[in-house]
């Protein structure tokens, strides 16, 4: 999905990421950053039933860390990460809130 032309995010779900042998999930996450226009590129993946890792990595501009240090999670300006347990609707929506909140 791409979100105001600047955001790409991804979902993969513990089956898709328990029936591939490869490294799905860091493909998938910098495959976003290759997109026209794309700053910013989120995976939420499903790591256990309804246990999350959300990669964020941002191109050019974007600092991830701070959005990631306000869910818990941290990282570096170009690449971050948060792990969350339940909520995947609300925190996920939470997440791009704040990305959109910040690219403004």
């Amino acid at each position: 999905m791409i979100i105001d032309e600047k955001i790409a995010v991804t979902y993969l779900s513990f089956t898709d990421i328990t029936s591939h042998p490869y490294d799905v999930p860091n493909d998938f996450v910098n495959l976003g950053r290759n997109i026209k226009n794309i700053e910013i590129s989120v995976i939420f993946i499903e790591e256990k039933p309804n246990t999350y890792k959300v990669s964020l990595r941002s191109k050019e501009y974007f600092d991830v860390a701070n959005v990631a240090k306000k869910f818990g999670g941290g990282g570096h300006k170009f690449t971050s990460g948060i792990r969350f347990k339940n909520n995947y609707e609300k925190t996920r929506r939470a997440i791009i809130n704040e990305i959109k909140r910040n690219l403004e």
